[in-house]
């Protein structure tokens, strides 16, 4: 066991049971996988590659700390998809999956990270059922997200987008009052929009009593109306 293991242990586990993916786990199994060196824990410094599409290990990867961003693969013309922070979780779709990774993962801040591969992670999905249907249910959310987000980049105007963007984002948290994961500027190129026309399209949203905003905070006033207020 590493030294950073034996020190932190209790605080590791702890965080893996409260993620999503672990929820009623036996935490007995995990505390031994942690234990055993089989999800182990790794640094990255800012600026360091933490995955990419070139890899051929899968891996899931756990946030401890720090912070990194999330780009599109193609790298001539890199788009911030999200950040991740303590907490986050990268990979999971993508465990078994012949294809290779769909995203550059880099670190924005200094990093610590518990890395799960494929192989240790199914051993997990066949020792404990409550992993495996937590599993399930994830790649079954994973569909719907992205079938919103086919929704909200083919929306048609610039409200409609930034409507049914936020709309997503309200229910991914589970919550109507929310920060923006990314500044403007990278809302825009999410969006596949020009500046101006998201700043545009969310003093309408605004003017329009469907949202209120204060910097980064959005509240969505009404969803059902935000989806059904701008149809062209």
């Amino acid at each position: 066991m590493s030294k950073d293991i034996a020190k932190h242990r209790e605080q590791y586990l702890e965080l893996l049971l409260s993620l999503p993916i672990f929820k009623g786990a036996e935490p007995k199994l995990l505390e031994a996988a942690v234990t055993n060196g089989e999800f182990p824990v790794k640094t990255y410094s800012s600026g360091d590659m933490i995955y990419c599409p070139e890899e051929q290990e899968k891996r899931m990867i756990v946030f401890l700390s720090g912070k990194a961003n999330v780009y599109s693969a193609d790298t001539s013309r890199a788009t911030l998809l999200r950040t991740v922070v303590s907490g986050g979780v990268v990979g999971v779709a993508n465990l078994f999956s012949a294809e290779p990774f769909v995203s550059r993962v880099i670190a924005d801040k200094s990093c610590k990270t518990l890395e799960i591969s494929a192989k240790h992670f199914g051993k997990m999905l066949e020792k404990d059922k409550s992993v495996l249907y937590n599993y399930i249910s994830f790649l079954s959310d994973r569909i719907c997200f992205l079938n919103r987000k086919i929704v909200y980049l083919t929306a048609g105007s610039a409200e409609r987008k930034l409507a049914h963007f936020l709309v997503s984002l309200a229910e991914e948290q589970g919550c109507d009052s929310f920060e923006l994961p990314v500044n403007m500027n990278s809302l825009a190129e999410m969006l596949n929009l020009g500046r101006a026309s998201l700043y545009r399209a969310a003093d309408k949203l605004e003017s329009d009593g469907l949202i209120t905003h204060e910097g980064k905070k959005i509240t969505v006033i009404s969803k059902e109306k935000m989806l059904t207020e701008y149809e062209q």
